[in-house]
C-alpha cells in the first residue's frame, strides 16, 4: 500500500510546488495564517499599536505595544504558541498590560528582548511634567518580566529601573528605540536626546542584568565623571542624528543604525556605527571614525530604520528613500564589514524599490541568507497594505516570493507589517496592526519562505494522515544546489526513514537514504545530487512509516 502511495503523493506535491511562489500564508498558524488580537482583550473603545516582537527561546511569538481603554493606556505584551493561538501560561491569557505607579504619559512599551535565562526586558518612554522645581523631561524606564508574564520585582527598585539623561537643562528629552542583550546578559539601550535647538544625538547606555547602570561603559564628559553613555553629539559633533535599531556582533562590538546628516544642509542619509566592545569609543576601524554615512544620491534624503548581520559579518541595512515625487520608497544597503558599500550586492551596494512606496520598518534574514523586508505601502486607491519584500543575497527582488517579490497581506486583517522575524522552522513570522469592531488590535501572520513545505501541507495535499505527524519540518542548504548540501529535518521520536530525490515528472532519480533508523529530535543529511543530472527543479521527498514531506530543490 505504501508504494502505490507514493508516487500520487509525489505528483500531486510537485503540482503544488510548481503553481506555488514561496510567501503563501501558513495554515497551521491561527486561522488561515493570522492571528488578531487584542491586548485588553475586547473591550468598546480598545486601541492598540504594536511596536515590534521576539520569537522567544521557546520559540513563542512574543508581540509587544501600546495599548489603551476610554482614560487609560498601558504598555502591553502578547504572547502566542507556535500555533498561533494565545499562550494560556503568558500573563492573563496569553495578555499583560501594565503602567507604572507614577501615573504620567507613557507610549508602550517601546522595545524589549530577552535576558539569557529567558527573562524578559521591556523599555518605555515616559514624559515627566514640571514639578518640585524639577523641568518637565523624559525618561526611558525598564522593567523585567518572568518567562509567565509575571512582574520580576527582584529588577532595580520593584522590577522597575528608570533613568534620565542630561548633562545641564538644556538636555531635557530622552527616547529609547531599541534594546539588545550581550552574550553576558548586559542591557544596552539605544535612542536619541534634543536639546533646545530640537537637533538630536544618538544615546547609547549600558545596564548590568539587574537594571544597574554600567559605570564602565561610555565615554568621559567635560569635567572626567563617567557619563554611563556614548554621546554622539560629543564623539561626532557637528551632526545631527537618530537610532533606530541596536545590535551585537559576534565579536562583541555594537553596531547601532539610524539617519543623519552633517548639521548645515546635507540632506539625511543611512547611518551605521560601531562602538568597541570596550564600550568606551566609537570603533574607528570602521567607517569614518566610525561611522557610515550613505544617502541613495536623492536631494530628498533616506532613513534607515531597520538593520541585520550577515553570516559573513556583512551588515544589511533598510529603510526608505524621500523622493519628492512618490515620496517614500523602500530602499536597502549592504556594507562590508569595515563600513564600506559591499558593490557585490546590486553592483552599487545599494538598491531602490521604487515599485514600493511606503514606510520600510523592519528587516531579517532566511536561513539560505535571502533578505525579507517589512513594512506597508500605497496602492492607487491610497489604500494602506502591510507588505513584504524579499531579495536575493545579490542585491536583486526575487521574484520566486509572492508576485515580483511581493507579498501583501490580507487587507481585511492587518494594515502595516511593523516587525519580522523567521523561525526555527524557516517560516516567516510578520507582526503588526489591523482593526476589529472594538477598534485597533494586534495582528501576526506567518508566510511559509518556501525553503520547506511543512507537514500540514504535505498531507493535505497527500490525504494520508490527518494526525500531528513525527515530522516538523524540513529544510536544505544551499539551495540552488550545485552538488552538495546539507538537509536538515526534525522527527519527535526515533523512526525509520527514508530520502528519495524524484525529478518534476514524478520519477525517482536519486536514492539518498533508505529505511534507515534516524533517532528523534532534529537530523542532519548530507546530499550530494548526482553530476550526471541535468540542472532544473527536483522533488527530494523525507518520508516514515506514517509521514512524508517534500522539498522542492533547483540544481544549479
Amino acid at each position: 500500500m505504501k508504494k502505490k502511495m507514493l508516487p500520487a503523493f509525489v505528483c500531486l506535491l510537485i503540482a503544488n510546488l510548481v503553481y506555488a511562489q514561496g510567501g503563501r500564508t501558513d495554515s497551521a498558524f491561527g486561522l488561515n495564517g493570522y492571528t488578531s488580537i487584542d491586548p485588553l482583550l475586547g473591550g468598546p473603545g480598545d486601541q492598540a499599536s504594536l511596536h515590534g516582537m521576539i520569537i522567544t527561546k521557546a520559540g513563542k511569538l512574543l508581540m509587544y505595544g501600546y495599548s489603551s481603554a476610554p482614560g487609560t493606556s498601558y504598555e502591553a505584551m502578547v504572547q502566542l504558541k507556535n500555533t498561533g493561538f494565545a499562550d494560556s501560561k503568558f500573563g492573563v491569557n496569553g495578555t499583560v498590560n501594565y503602567f507604572t505607579a507614577l501615573n504620567v504619559p507613557n507610549y508602550g512599551v517601546q522595545a524589549l528582548a530577552q535576558q539569557p535565562d529567558g527573562k524578559i526586558i521591556t523599555v518605555s518612554n515616559l514624559t515627566f511634567p514640571d514639578q518640585n522645581g524639577f523641568p518637565a523631561h523624559d525618561e526611558a524606564w525598564m522593567a523585567r518580566y518572568n518567562v509567565n508574564g509575571q512582574h520580576d520585582l527582584s529588577f532595580g527598585g520593584q522590577g522597575f529601573s528608570g533613568d534620565i539623561y542630561f548633562f545641564d537643562d538644556t538636555h531635557k528629552r530622552f527616547f529609547i528605540q531599541s534594546t539588545a542583550i550581550q552574550a553576558d546578559g548586559k542591557i544596552l539601550l539605544a535612542g536619541y536626546t534634543l536639546d533646545n535647538s530640537y537637533y538630536p544625538a544618538i544615546i547609547v547606555k549600558r545596564y548590568n542584568a539587574d537594571g544597574s547602570p554600567d559605570a564602565n561603559f561610555g565615554t568621559t564628559g567635560t569635567f572626567g565623571e563617567q557619563t554611563g553613555a556614548i554621546d554622539f553629539r560629543t564623539v561626532y559633533p557637528g551632526w545631527w542624528n537618530y537610532a533606530a535599531k541596536i545590535l551585537v556582533q559576534k565579536n562583541g562590538k555594537i553596531l547601532v543604525c539610524g539617519n543623519g546628516a552633517p548639521i548645515g544642509g546635507s540632506q539625511s542619509g543611512f547611518i551605521v556605527a560601531r562602538i568597541d566592545s570596550t564600550g568606551l569609543y566609537l570603533d574607528n576601524t570602521f567607517g569614518t571614525n566610525g561611522l557610515a554615512y550613505k544617502t541613495f544620491n536623492s536631494f530628498d534624503g533616506a532613513a534607515c530604520n531597520s538593520m541585520a548581520i550577515q553570516k559573513n559579518g556583512k551588515i544589511i541595512a533598510f529603510g526608505v528613500n524621500y523622493d519628492s515625487n512618490v515620496g517614500a520608497v523602500y530602499g536597502m544597503m549592504n556594507f562590508n564589514t569595515n563600513g564600506k558599500l559591499y558593490t557585490g550586492f546590486n553592483s552599487t551596494g545599494m538598491l531602490v524599490m521604487n515599485n514600493i512606496a511606503g514606510n520600510a520598518q523592519s528587516v531579517v534574514l532566511q536561513k539560505d541568507g535571502k533578505i525579507v523586508g517589512a513594512g506597508d505601502r500605497y496602492n492607487d486607491q491610497f489604500e494602506e497594505l502591510a507588505t513584504l519584500v524579499r531579495v536575493n543575497t545579490n542585491g536583486i527582488i526575487d521574484n520566486s516570493f509572492g508576485t515580483n517579490g511581493i507579498v501583501t497581506g490580507d487587507a481585511g486583517k492587518v494594515s502595516i507589517f511593523k516587525d519580522v522575524a523567521v523561525n526555527s522552522l524557516g517560516n516567516i513570522v510578520a507582526a503588526g496592526d489591523g482593526y476589529s469592531p472594538n477598534g485597533t488590535v494586534f495582528v501576526a501572520c506567518r508566510f511559509l519562505s518556501s525553503l520547506s513545505l511543512n507537514m500540514a501541507e504535505a498531507n493535505d495535499i497527500s490525504n494520508v494522515e490527518t494526525k500531528p505527524g513525527p515530522i516538523a519540518a524540513a529544510f536544505i542548504y544551499p539551495n540552488p544546489v550545485k552538488s552538495n548540501a546539507v538537509l536538515t529535518y526534525t522527527i519527535d521520536r526515533d523512526e525509520i526513514v527514508s530520502i528519495l530525490l524524484y525529478d518534476m515528472s514524478g520519477h525517482l532519480v536519486q536514492t539518498v537514504l533508505t529505511n534507515a533508523t534516524r533517532s528523534g529530535g532534529t537530523n542532519k543529511q548530507q546530499f550530494n545530487i548526482q553530476n550526471s543530472l541535468p540542472a532544473g527543479n527536483y522533488l527530494l521527498t523525507i518520508t516514515t512509516k506514517t509521514k512524508q514531506a517534500g522539498i522542492k530543490i533547483l540544481k544549479q
